[in-house]
C-alpha cells in the first residue's frame, strides 16, 4: 500500500478513514500551497502557467511518499509541532517527572500531598534544508509551442534531495550542524536510546528473537507502544524469507501477526545495513518541529530569461527524554 494512503497533509492529525486517495492528496497539496502563501514565498515568477506549477507542486507529494517513510509515520499520527515563525532558531520542549501513586481514602475531603512536578527544558535547533534548480525560458517556450509536457526531472531530483535530508535527520541526527551548542539527535544517535545487538538475519530463525528482545526493552521502561520498526533495505528483504515446516508464511507476516503493537514496518535508505530501530509512536517519545512544510519558491533571473526554483523546508525531529532520562527508542546492530 502506498505510504500516501496512511498520511494526511504533510502535517496535521489523522484523517477520516473514509477519505479517498484523491482527497488525501488534495489536502496535502493544499498544505503545501498554504505554506507558500503563509510566508508570501511566491515571487515574480511568470515563466510557467498555473497548471504547470500545479504539476511541480504535486511532485512534492509523490516524492515525499517515496523518500520520507519515517517522517510520514509521524505526520500521519499528528505527532507534529507547528513553529509559528520562520525566525525561530530553536524549538523547546520540557521533560516532566512522574507524580507519586494516587492516594486513596473513603472521604472526598481527605488531605492530599500537593505534589510539584520537576520541569527540565530542552532545545533543538531548526535549520532549513534546501536544493536549487532552474530551467531556461526557451525550454518552456518550446514545450508550450509543441504541445508537450514539462520535463520535471530537475524538480523531482531537488525534492528528493530535500526529503532525504529530513529522513536523514530523523534517523541519524545532524552532528555536523551545531547551533549555539545545540544539535539534532536522531533515532540512531540519541545518547539516551536503548542499544543492543542481535544475531545475523541471514539465518531467518534469528529475526523473531531479535524483535522480541527490542519490544521487551521498551516494555521494561513502560513504553507499551504502538511501535514502528525500521531497518535497512537489506534486512527488510531478509524478512520475507519463508519459515515454518510447510513454508506457508514468511517472517514478515509472522512478525505482523505476533506483534500487533508494531503498526509500521518500513525499509529506510538512511539506515546502515545490519541495524534496526524500534520507536514508540507517542508524543512523549518523538514529534516533529515543522517550521516550514517543503515548498517550491520560484523567481525569475537574468531579466526573465530563466526561472530559478528553490525547494526548501524545515522539519526537525524532537526525540524526548522523560524525567528519568529514558527514551522510547531501541537501536540494535549486528544483524547483517
Amino acid at each position: 500500500m502506498p505510504v500516501a494512503l496512511e498520511t494526511q497533509a504533510l502535517r496535521g492529525g489523522p484523517l477520516p478513514s473514509m477519505l479517498s486517495y484523491e482527497g488525501i492528496a488534495r489536502l496535502r497539496l493544499e498544505a503545501i500551497q498554504q505554506s507558500q502563501q503563509r510566508y508570501q514565498l511566491q515571487t515574480n515568477a511568470t515563466t510557467l502557467m498555473k497548471d504547470q506549477w500545479l504539476l511541480i507542486d504535486t511532485l512534492l507529494l509523490r516524492v515525499a511518499d517515496q523518500y520520507m517513510a519515517g517522517v510520514l509515520d509521524l505526520t500521519s499520527r499528528g505527532l507534529t509541532q507547528t513553529i509559528p515563525n520562520l525566525g525561530v532558531a530553536a524549538s523547546m520542549y520540557q521533560t516532566v517527572t512522574r507524580m507519586d501513586p494516587a492516594l486513596t481514602d473513603m472521604r472526598m475531603s481527605a488531605a492530599g500531598n500537593n505534589q510539584r512536578l520537576s520541569l527540565a527544558p530542552h532545545l533543538v535547533p531548526l535549520p532549513f534544508a534546501y536544493e536549487d534548480w532552474e530551467f531556461d525560458l526557451t525550454e518552456v517556450e518550446a514545450m508550450q509551442r509543441n504541445g508537450g509536457t514539462l520535463d520535471t526531472a530537475y524538480a523531482e531530483e531537488a525534492m528528493r534531495s530535500v526529503d532525504e535530508k529530513f529522513e536523514d535527520w530523523l534517523f541519524n541526527g545532524a552532528p555536523d550542524h551545531v547551533y549555539d551548542g545545540l544539535t539534532i539527535y536522531g533515532y540512531r544517535t540519541h545518547p539516551q536510546r536503548i542499544t543492543g545487538s542481535g544475531a545475523t538475519w541471514t539465518d531467518p530463525d534469528n529475526i523473531y528473537p531479535t524483535i522480541l528482545a527490542m519490544i521487551n526493552a521498551l516494555i521494561g521502561i513502560q513504553r507499551p507502544g504502538p511501535y514502528a520498526l525500521y531497518m535497512n533495505v537489506l534486512q527488510y528483504g531478509q524478512m520475507f524469507a519463508m519459515e515454518g515446516v510447510d513454508r506457508a508464511w514468511n517472517m514478515f507476516r509472522r512478525i505482523q501477526e505476533s506483534f500487533p503493537q508494531i503498526v509500521s514496518i518500513k525499509p529506510i535508505y538512511a539506515m546502515p545495513a545490519g541495524q534496526l530501530v524500534l520507536v514508540e509512536l507517542q508524543r512523549r517519545t518523538i514529534d516533529l518541529a515543522i517550521k516550514m512544510d517543503p515548498a517550491n519558491v520560484p523567481w525569475d533571473i537574468m531579466g526573465g530569461l530563466a526561472q530559478h526554483v528553490r525547494v526548501i523546508g524545515s522539519i526537525v525531529p524532537r526525540i524526548k527524554v522523560d524525567g528519568s532520562d529514558k527514551v522510547g527508542v531501541v537501536h540494535y546492530s549486528g544483524v547483517a
